[in-house]
């Protein structure tokens, strides 16, 4: 590190005729763990937009919404509840990669101590095209229950039909 020092203060005296901020090399390492997160966040953001614009999505999600896809994860299913997206961030949450789950209903993270009202009351706003929000135990990969909370809606076409619904998900105490 010591060595560091002395190429960071180079850097810095040979870039000073120029107005630039220029970052610590030793930085580097810490900020190269959030690249990686911005790229899959970046990724997300466009597989989402082509998903809106080949159903043709009434709106691009409201305001409210951008920053629950960066932090949440998001899970898209088609009208009859097949996974069609999902954020890549669902595997720290349930241990499963993305690609795992598309095409599987989202059951696929139910277990016995899944509560049986909670999934009626899903089951009716979805089936009503209503937005939810509830809190229900599902599963991870490994078998381990967690606790999730889930902020769903209905999304439409032009046209008004229901295309897709949108899930935001996170593990809570």
């Amino acid at each position: 590190m010591k060595d560091l020092r002395f190429y960071d203060s180079a850097v810095q005296r040979y870039n000073s005729h120029i107005n630039a901020i220029s970052a610590p090399l030793s930085s580097w390492d810490i900020s190269g763990m959030y690249f990686q997160t911005y790229k899959e966040h970046l990724k997300d953001l466009a597989s989402i937009g082509q998903i809106g614009n080949k159903n043709r999505w009434q709106s691009v999600l409201t305001g409210d919404d951008w920053p629950l896809i960066k932090e949440l994860v998001v899970v898209i299913t088609d009208p009859h509840l097949k996974i069609e997206f999902a954020s890549n961030n669902i595997k720290q949450m349930t241990g499963y990669d993305p690609i795992e789950v598309v095409g599987k209903s989202p059951k696929l993270f139910q277990g016995k101590d899944t509560c049986k009202l909670t999934r009626e009351r899903i089951a009716e706003a979805i089936e009503n095209q209503q937005p939810f929000e509830e809190t229900i135990i599902n599963y991870k990969k490994n078998g381990s229950p967690y606790s999730c909370q889930i902020k769903g809606k209905p999304i439409f076409n032009m046209k008004g039909d229901l295309v897709n619904f949108i899930a935001f998900e996170k593990a809570v105490a």
